[in-house]
């Protein structure tokens, strides 16, 4: 199991539960029993940083410097989070080193994660743009299923646009033309990806 020692540390933490939409403070620092949360801008416009899942703790970066009027969490579903104080954790990773370690390794990971995010923003071009984001979800979320891979995540359109700083109809334009293709079929905000090949071709940018 990845991060099994960091885990530990929440075995006799506090269980808390919240609603879909609710803002989580960070006051804490949480692992995500069940559900998702999203990573935000503070302001009108809700950018869409990251979607963290089961098993990922958050707030990161709040652990070492004061970005807290920058950076909002939201529960993407109903969750269950496990909660201990910021304190608490960070006596538990300086006092045992495979906890540090395990720490270290999820934080070269959360980085990796931005990079990619920055990554796709460079792209040029919606199509490729959001090819390359669905991609990405199909590695980070992907289950496999008898009709192609599934994204297990409530993605709505305004999702998708927040988290690429494209318009809604532009992405709602070019989820059409992928369906069309049929390279994605989207039900009940479910995506699957019916041909992964085409999807990672097309959002190639070498």
């Amino acid at each position: 199991m990845q991060y099994q020692h960091l885990y530990k540390i929440f075995k006799k933490s506090k269980l808390i539960h919240v609603k879909k939409g609710q803002f989580i403070p960070s006051t804490s620092i949480y692992s995500i029993k069940n559900g998702f949360v999203l990573l935000t801008a503070k302001n009108k416009a809700e950018k869409v940083y990251l979607i963290l899942k089961k098993g990922e703790l958050f707030p990161v970066v709040q652990l070492f410097n004061n970005v807290s009027d920058k950076l909002n969490f939201k529960a993407h579903t109903d969750c269950q989070l496990l909660s201990i104080s910021k304190t608490g954790f960070l006596k538990e990773v300086g006092k045992n080193p495979k906890v540090a370690m395990d720490f270290i390794y999820y934080l070269v990971n959360y980085l990796n994660m931005y990079i990619d995010r920055v990554t796709n923003l460079e792209i040029d071009g919606a199509r490729k743009k959001i090819a390359y984001r669905l991609s990405f979800f199909q590695d980070r979320f992907g289950e496999k299923t008898a009709k192609g891979i599934l994204i297990d995540i409530p993605l709505t359109h305004k999702l998708i646009a927040r988290s690429l700083n494209l318009s809604r109809e532009t992405v709602s334009r070019e989820f059409s033309k992928l369906a069309k293709a049929n390279i994605i079929q989207i039900s009940s905000k479910r995506m699957i990806i019916k041909n992964s090949k085409a999807l990672t071709k097309l959002a190639s940018y070498n």
